[in-house]
């Protein structure tokens, strides 16, 4: 899981904290605050839910945010009681899950590519417009090289991706590791603890929710 690239990100949202960091494990839609009984003040409350519950009949069950709260602070008191050995676990793993040496050296390398084949290109267009070339070779030729660069070029922008990508997950996990350490006894939520030790939840249909850490971890 620590080298699989996010995708579909949620969006930040202002509304709630919950916002964006809940998923639905049926539809893999995020879950938002919904206002039940708006009209009546006894009944009226606000719970979470699947946003996309009813158009995709989700199966999913709605939490409180007392309920989501309570939840995660069960699994972070875990994570406090073993604080020290995910320590040493991130030390080791990090040098093997986040390191992006490798794939910089394979990034610079397509990048000189692109430059040569930039150049190939740049000097084959004057060359046409100084010489009378066979025009049906020289598209030929250059259609080649633009497929080549084309080619590199996506190869490039994966591998550039691909490192970002690293490098965030490498900032939210050693956030998660100092706020796990920073931190006394930790008996109270609080939306700073929310936001820098979890990365998201998923929420099963029998109401198992699982968190899933910056670390990587999940519980």
């Amino acid at each position: 899981m620590l080298d699989q690239v996010s995708k579909g990100r949620r969006p930040a949202s202002s509304v709630s904290i919950f916002s964006g960091k809940i998923q639905c494990g049926d539809c893999r839609d995020w879950y938002g605050p919904k206002l039940w009984h708006s009209k009546s003040e006894k009944y009226r409350r606000t719970v979470l839910q699947c946003n996309s519950k009813f158009k995709n009949k989700c199966q999913t069950s709605h939490f409180t945010e007392e309920e989501i709260e309570k939840a995660f602070m069960h699994t972070v008191s875990q994570l406090v009681f073993n604080r020290e050995q995910i320590k040493e676990d991130f030390e080791e793993i990090k040098r093997i899950a986040y390191d992006t040496t490798d794939l910089e050296i394979e990034r610079d390398k397509l990048y000189v590519e692109l430059e040569s084949i930039s150049k190939r290109m740049e000097d084959t267009i004057s060359e046409n417009a100084r010489v009378a070339l066979d025009q049906e070779e020289y598209n030929r030729h250059f259609n080649e090289m633009t497929d080549r660069f084309n080619s590199v070029k996506e190869k490039y922008d994966q591998l550039t991706a691909w490192i970002e990508d690293k490098k965030s997950r490498l900032l939210g996990a050693e956030q998660f590791v100092k706020t796990l350490l920073s931190e006394g006894e930790i008996k109270e939520f609080s939306p700073m603890l929310w936001h820098s030790l979890l990365d998201h939840a998923v929420v099963a249909r029998d109401g198992k929710i699982t968190f899933v850490f910056k670390n990587g971890m999940e519980l």
